[in-house]
C-alpha cells in the first residue's frame, strides 16, 4: 500500500519495487496486490489518443479561427499525433513551434521528412544561444522555489532585461523525462530539505550540471567535483 498515483517520490520508488517484486513473485508463486494509500490522487489517467490530421496552423493554439486540435489543449491526453504535410521546402517558425508540442509528427514522404527535420534543426540551433536551467519540484515551501525564482530573476533580468520563465504545469510521463532533461543545460533546486532528491539524480544520469543545497539527503552523493553544492548560511 503506497501513494501510487500521487506523483511524488514514494510513488515512483514504489513502482520500481513493484516491477521487481512482480517478477520474483510469479516465479515463487506468490500473489501481489497493490492499493492506493495515503496521499490523494493527483494524476488523472486517461487513455485518449488524438490524431490531428490537418496543417500545423490548426493545431493548439490555432493560428486562425478554427476548432483547435487537440480540442482541450494537451491536458489529460495519453498521446497526441500530428498528421500533416506542407508544400514548400521548409516549415515556418509558428508551425515548427506547434510540431514541438506534439508527441510525434507523421508526414507522407521522405521529402517531407527532410523539410520538417531541416526546419526543426534550425529552431534547435537558434535556441542553443540560450542557456536553459531546469527545475522539477512540487509547489511547496520546502522545495525552495521562492529562493530559486528570486535569485534567477535578480541575476538574469539584470543581464537580459526580462529573464524568461516557462512553467510546465501538466503531468509528464516517466518515459518522457529523458527528453526534458536533454533539452536543458543544468538542473537547479535550492531545496530546504530532501531525503534523496530523485530528480537531481536523474539529471546527473543525463550528464547535466547540477546546483542544489549542500545539506540533507543529497550530501550522500554530492561533491565539489560532480556538482555545484550551495552552502547553507543558517538553519531555521
Amino acid at each position: 500500500m503506497t501513494p501510487f498515483l500521487s506523483g511524488g517520490g514514494y510513488s515512483s520508488e514504489a513502482r520500481s519495487y513493484i516491477l521487481v517484486l512482480n517478477e520474483n513473485m510469479k516465479r515463487d508463486k506468490f500473489k501481489l496486490s497493490i492499493e492506493q494509500h495515503d496521499d490523494l490522487e493527483s494524476l488523472e489517467v486517461n487513455e485518449t489518443i488524438v490524431i490531428c490530421h490537418s496543417k500545423p496552423g490548426a493545431w493548439y493554439p490555432p493560428l486562425f479561427q478554427t476548432m483547435p486540435c487537440p480540442p482541450t489543449g494537451y491536458k489529460n491526453l495519453n498521446f497526441v499525433i500530428g498528421r500533416t504535410m506542407f508544400e514548400t521546402d521548409r516549415v515556418n517558425a509558428e508551425h515548427v513551434k506547434r510540431c514541438y508540442r506534439m508527441d510525434c509528427v507523421w508526414v507522407p514522404t521522405d521529402f517531407r521528412v527532410s523539410t520538417f527535420v531541416k526546419s526543426s534543426r534550425k529552431k534547435d540551433s537558434d535556441s542553443k544561444t540560450e542557456f536553459v536551467f531546469l527545475s522539477v519540484f512540487k509547489w511547496e515551501y520546502r522545495k525552495g522555489w521562492d529562493v530559486l525564482l528570486k535569485a534567477y530573476l535578480k541575476e538574469f533580468s539584470r543581464i537580459h532585461g526580462i529573464a524568461s520563465i516557462c512553467v510546465i504545469d501538466t503531468h509528464i510521463a516517466q518515459v518522457d523525462l529523458p527528453i526534458m532533461y536533454k533539452a536543458a543545460h543544468a538542473f537547479v533546486l535550492p531545496s530546504r530539505g530532501e531525503v534523496w532528491l530523485k530528480h537531481l539524480v536523474e539529471a546527473m544520469s543525463m550528464s547535466l550540471k547540477v546546483i542544489t543545497t549542500n545539506w540533507s539527503g543529497p550530501t550522500e552523493y554530492l561533491t565539489e567535483e560532480n556538482s555545484y553544492p550551495l552552502p547553507v548560511d543558517r538553519m531555521s
